[in-house]
């Protein structure tokens, strides 16, 4: 390969003796860069700040997508669920800047979260009292509610970590996020 490229074979080969300054240099500034996360996190209260920002990631990422496979479950029009589902989840993208403006960081999980556990106890009575009628409505605010918790979690990390760590702490959160969510449609099929 390397005669009919007209190149000889082992010219760009590099010893380990032959690395030069800048390479060790920016091996020892990725090692200052994993010294810094660590000692960053092992401050309890940043270590708190991101086992609680991987719930909140958890349950709004479940959340998020249990309704979305449950909603061919529901019953009613397939097609007005969907449709009430989508204009929820871009009214709530749209929405949630100003919310957590408003709100502040804190309030703004607090309302998010709050609001989707009473939509979601009222969606399941309902269901169990078929209530057809009240289904979309009460759809409309679940989802809406959860797609507002989910955006809430990436609009305020910046708030809890430093700009240094973000992608660290999306790495995280979501790897853990998927993992539970893994589960989102077992509980979406089951009886």
């Amino acid at each position: 390969m390397a005669n009919t490229n007209k190149v000889k074979a082992f010219d760009n080969l590099v010893f380990a003796n032959e690395i030069n300054s800048d390479d060790n240099k920016a091996k020892s500034s990725h090692l200052h860069a994993e010294n810094q996360f660590f000692k960053f996190f092992i401050k309890q209260d940043n270590f708190l700040n991101l086992v609680i920002y991987a719930y909140l990631y958890c349950a709004a990422s479940f959340n998020y997508y249990l309704i979305t496979f449950y909603l061919k479950h529901l019953p009613g029009n397939i097609f007005q669920n969907i449709m009430v589902a989508s204009i929820a989840e871009c009214t709530a993208s749209l929405a949630i800047g100003q919310v957590v403006r408003t709100l502040g960081p804190k309030n703004a999980f607090k309302v998010t979260y709050c609001l989707f556990t009473i939509a979601a106890i009222c969606l399941g009575l309902a269901i169990r009292l078929d209530l057809i009628k009240l289904i979309p409505i009460v759809l409309m605010i679940s989802k809406f509610t959860s797609t507002g918790a989910l955006a809430a979690v990436y609009m305020n990390s910046f708030v809890y970590f430093p700009n240094q760590f973000i992608g660290t702490v999306f790495g995280i959160c979501g790897s853990t996020g998927k993992f539970v969510t893994i589960f989102a449609p077992m509980v979406a099929e089951s009886p």
